[in-house]
This record gives structure tokens, C-alpha cells and sequence, in this order.
């Protein structure tokens, strides 16, 4: 008979001691992986965001670009008589603001603005067509009364069917807003005359636009009645409504009016909120508010549609405007050329150089009108990557007429361990009118 006899070295299993050494190296191991799996989720995130922000920085000028090409839709003009550029009445720039600037001037809560960045505000009717106004369709009794009727049918007197919807859409929703009727601005205009216009404020809440759907008619407001009218009277010629415009209007000679609703963005560089100092610092970027216009209030009284934002990163926007001034060598229809200098001086270029100014009588002549611009140039710079072995090289140069200084943040930590890019645009003004 045969037994099987088993080494005692063979059934022993592992000490307590092997046991504890074998659990203390897999929490080493783990917590190895562990923190590399979330430095490369950190990563991947960092790149995914990065990579967002570049795509939203290269269509930056493209949005600007579209808004520009629609300031002034509907017919509100470049500039006028008492408001010429740089502060026009569909384009306006404000050049290299001061330290403390807001985006609503006077206020102490809106978004602050980098200093010695420029803001463009852009006026027009951005969202909606120009509507014809039915002869005899303007009824304000008795003549000069600051509070009145337009009529508006879907057939305009010329025969061509025109689309109500987003004239009706736009009513109901000024009526029904939350914090309380939006006061729109009403463009006001006559076809025979686009010099003659001004600007009213709609009150949504006695328009009807429900009863039907052929025809509609709002309740405006004009200077002298209070409320929004008077501030949105500025932007007509000389500052004033007319008072003769109504009765004009009104198509006795067989013109036919038209309306609109105007709007108001500013494109500005939000400053950065401030960062703690172990993280990836927070950097400006180019947002835009809606105002109501010529006002410094926000639009439907909310204080969101201030800071919205189109690209992260984006810390410095300077624009410059090109005109057919007399340092050209002539008009417009003369040449067909913008003259610009290597040192920005004495050419057709506004905001170019530090020694151009927006007062000089090239700009704005005492006697007669004022050169006519044709472009507009803008330049940005973009942050692209945070590097912390990176160091870029000090910037002393000019954007445009602002001039850049060793001392100044970007040239100094953090933000020299940015990786950074100018890019720059030119945008056409041909497609604006210009009365005065």
C-alpha cells in the first residue's frame, strides 16, 4: 500500500507579513495610476478647452464682421447732423478707455472694460426687416401730440406681401417680459426721403397685435413724452425728433413710411476675474452687451445680456477707421484709394497712431461736411496656450494707436506664459448711409 505523503513547504499559503508588503504595493501602484489618470484627465480637459477656445477666437471676427455688415439696416445712417463719427448713430467707437471703465457709463455694477481697450457699439435692425407703414397709416391727433398709432398690413401699398410674424413675435415678447415692458426703438422713416428718420419708443402693452392677422398697429412714443423717447430722439437728426416728422410721415404726399425696431451691441474686452496663484490665471475676454439704445440700460432691464461672451482669451481689441480725407489727396470719387503712412501719421487712417485725434477739423471740419469712412480695421490678441516653461519675448510695439510697455501685465508673469497672436480684419462701412 502506497501513500501520498505532502511536503509541509508545499501547503504553507503566505505569512502576514508578505500579505501587508503585497497590499502597501498595490495602494502605491494605485494611487500612482490613479494620480496619473487625473493629470491626464486635467490635460485632456485643458487641451479640450484650449482647443474650444481657439475655435471660438478664430470666429470672433467673423461674428464681428456679420454685425458690422448689419449696423445700420433699416435705414439709420453712419452718422448725421450734431452726431458724426467717431460717434456716429449706427457706428460709434470709443477709444482706449480709462482705468475703471464699465460697459454701462455711470454704472457700478456692469461689467468692468480692460483698460485702454476700445468698445464698438453698433446700431440697427438686426433682427427683423423693414416694414412699409399703409398712407395715412400714422395717426397722431392733434399734430405734435407725443403719443400715437401706426398701422401695418401684411400687403404693402405697392403690393408686395410682407411677413408680420416676427414683427408680431417681437411685440408680444416686448410685452410679456418678466421684469416689465421692453420700451423698443421704433425707426421711423419715409421712402421718398431717407434723410428724413427718427426714432420712438414702442409701448408694447397698448399695441395690438393679436386681434389680426392681416394687420397690426402699434402705440409709440416720441420726444417730449417721457419715458425712453427723449434718449432715443438723439440719434435723429440734430439730436431732436422733428416736428413736422409725424405729419410728413403720415403720407399726405403719397410717400410710403417705413418701420423697423432697433437694437444696440457693444463689443468690448471684459476684464478677468481674479485667479488664486497655484492655478492657471483667468484671462479677458471679447464679449457683447445689448443695451437699449442710446441708453445706458440694459436690455429687458437684464443684467446677463451684458456680459456675453464670444471668446475666452481674446485681451485686447483696437480699431481704426479709414476715411476719404483731404491726406489722401482727395475724395472718395476722386481716387478710390485709403492713404496709410508706415508711422500712421497724417494718412486717412483714424486711431492708427497715438497722435491721431478724433477732434482734429480733418475729422470734423467746422464749415462743411465731414469726410466719409469706408473701412473699418479691427486687431485683436489672442492668448493661445498657458506654458509655465514658456516666456514671451517683451512686447514694446503699437496695436493701432495703443502702445505697448515693458512694465505693462502682458510682458509680465502670468501672462508672459501665454502663447499670443495678433490677428486683424478690415471690415467694408460702403453700405451705410450717411446724412448730413
Amino acid at each position: 500500500m502506497y501513500r501520498t505523503v505532502t511536503s509541509q513547504s508545499q501547503q504553507r499559503g503566505f505569512s502576514l507579513i508578505e500579505l501587508l508588503v503585497a497590499m502597501l504595493l498595490l495602494v502605491i501602484i494605485g494611487g500612482v495610476a490613479i494620480s496619473f489618470l487625473q493629470s491626464a484627465s486635467k490635460v485632456s480637459s485643458h487641451q479640450v478647452g484650449l482647443a474650444d477656445r481657439q475655435v471660438s477666437q478664430r470666429g470672433a471676427l467673423e461674428i464681428l464682421e456679420r454685425y458690422v455688415q448689419k449696423s445700420g439696416f433699416g435705414g439709420l445712417p453712419i452718422d448725421t447732423t450734431g452726431r458724426t463719427m467717431p460717434t456716429g448713430v449706427s457706428v460709434e467707437v470709443v477709444n482706449n478707455v480709462g482705468a475703471g471703465t464699465r460697459i454701462l457709463v455711470g454704472s457700478t455694477t456692469a461689467p468692468a472694460v480692460e483698460e485702454e481697450t476700445d468698445v464698438l457699439i453698433l446700431r440697427g435692425a438686426f433682427d427683423l426687416p423693414t416694414y412699409q407703414v399703409e398712407p395715412g397709416g400714422v395717426t397722431y391727433t392733434p399734430l405734435n401730440a407725443t403719443t400715437g398709432d401706426i398701422l401695418v398690413t401684411n400687403v404693402t401699398p405697392t403690393g408686395r406681401t410682407q411677413d408680420l410674424a416676427p414683427l408680431i413675435a417681437a411685440v408680444e415678447r416686448a410685452a410679456n417680459n418678466d421684469s416689465g415692458p421692453i420700451p423698443e426703438a421704433v425707426f421711423l422713416g419715409q421712402a421718398y426721403d431717407p434723410e428724413i428718420y427718427c426714432l420712438a419708443e414702442l409701448v408694447p402693452g397698448d399695441s395690438d397685435v393679436s386681434s389680426s392677422t392681416t394687420q397690426i398697429r402699434l402705440r409709440v412714443r416720441v420726444e417730449g413724452a417721457g419715458g425712453y423717447a427723449d434718449q432715443y430722439a438723439t440719434l435723429c437728426p440734430g439730436g431732436a425728433f422733428p416736428t413736422n416728422f409725424l405729419t410728413q410721415m403720415n403720407n399726405n404726399d403719397g410717400s410710403i413710411g417705413s418701420i423697423t425696431l432697433v437694437q444696440e451691441y457693444r463689443f468690448y474686452i471684459a476684464e478677468a476675474d481674479a485667479s488664486p496663484a497655484n492655478e492657471i490665471p483667468e484671462l479677458a475676454s471679447l464679449s457683447v452687451a445689448q443695451v437699449l439704445p442710446a441708453t445706458e440700460d440694459a436690455y429687458a432691464d437684464d443684467p446677463d445680456s451684458l456680459d456675453i461672451v464670444i471668446a475666452g482669451g481674446v485681451v485686447d481689441l483696437q480699431l481704426a477707421l479709414a476715411a476719404d480725407t483731404t491726406n489722401g489727396g482727395g475724395t472718395w470719387d476722386d481716387d478710390q484709394a485709403i492713404v496709410e503712412t508706415v508711422d500712421g501719421q497724417d494718412d486717412d487712417w483714424l486711431f492708427n497712431s497715438d497722435n491721431d485725434n478724433a477732434a482734429d477739423v480733418i475729422w470734423n471740419p467746422v464749415v462743411g461736411d465731414g469726410p466719409v469712412f469706408h473701412y473699418m480695421r479691427a486687431s485683436m490678441v489672442l492668448m493661445a496656450a498657458f506654458d509655465s516653461s514658456y516666456a514671451a519675448p517683451t512686447w514694446t510695439d503699437f496695436l493701432e494707436d495703443r502702445r505697448y510697455y515693458a512694465s505693462d501685465p502682458i510682458n509680465d508673469f502670468p501672462l508672459n506664459k501665454f502663447r499670443r497672436e495678433i490677428v486683424r480684419q478690415t471690415f467694408q462701412l460702403q453700405n451705410l448711409y450717411r446724412w448730413r
